[in-house]
């Protein structure tokens, strides 16, 4: 398989993504349809409630789900629509399995120039509401590890870790330089997907999932959420109605 990422430009040549990293050097970010963990990036950080035992030594500790988590199981595989219906975690599924028919993402979905937005996330088939169109893939960060906002990666979405409470710590899985397709979905004002807290077995993963049904050729798309904008000189060009940059 590709170590990187191509897609297709308005002539319809076919070229390598490249993009601007936080560090404003110019990167090939690489395929990885993996979650990237490293205990030493969380040994000094400080024990989030719920955990017995810190720093984490796995992945599967660090996104352990817990009972409130409940009848979130996404299954035994992606794309096979068989959500799991039991409540409890030890259903039997696993993370590993789960994600094994994505490897082939290319057969469903595809990467193409967007006017003004870079590259964009477009479909092979059509898809129906509800439907989960994949998962974010990445390294498995501190949610602290940049010291302002607008020095995190903008590839990153947060996913909770230990117990479910009011004040929740979070870490971020960050698609920066190692990532999955899904990293390509644009934001839309008016988006045709979401980002969804789900388990698979007993480890938590954030999927993207169909909130209408998705034509054939349409781009995916999904909301970045408020904070994103926060930071000075982001501006949204989607042009919708309701758009969070309307004005500014």
């Amino acid at each position: 398989s590709q170590s990187h990422f191509y897609y297709e430009d308005a002539a319809g040549k076919t070229n390598p993504v490249t993009q601007l990293s936080s560090s404003n050097t110019l990167t090939l970010p690489r395929q990885n349809n993996k979650l990237d963990f490293d205990p030493a990036d969380w040994s000094s950080t400080s024990r989030p409630p719920g955990f017995s035992t810190w720093p984490p030594q796995s992945l599967s500790a660090l996104l352990k789900a817990t009972p409130a988590d409940g009848a979130n199981c996404v299954g035994r595989k992606c794309w096979e629509d068989d959500f799991c219906e039991s409540r409890k975690l030890d259903c039997g599924h696993s993370f590993d399995e789960w994600i094994a028919p994505t490897r082939k993402w290319e057969d469903l979905f595809e990467l193409k120039e967007v006017q003004g937005m870079g590259v964009g996330l477009f479909t092979k088939t059509p898809w129906d509401k509800g439907a989960i169109l994949g998962w974010m893939a990445g390294s498995v960060l501190p949610i602290n590890r940049s010291s302002a906002p607008g020095e995190r990666s903008c590839y990153a979405v947060e996913i909770p870790i230990g117990r479910i409470a009011k004040k929740q710590t979070y870490a971020v899985i960050d698609a920066e330089k190692p990532g999955n397709w899904m990293r390509f979905a644009n934001h839309d004002c008016e988006p045709k997907a979401r980002f969804v807290l789900r388990r698979c077995g007993r480890m938590r993963i954030v999927t993207v999932e169909a909130i209408r049904r998705i034509r054939k050729g349409e781009e995916v798309t999904v909301d970045y959420g408020g904070q994103y904008w926060e930071v000075e000189g982001r501006l949204c060009g989607c042009g919708k109605r309701g758009c969070v940059s309307k004005g500014k």
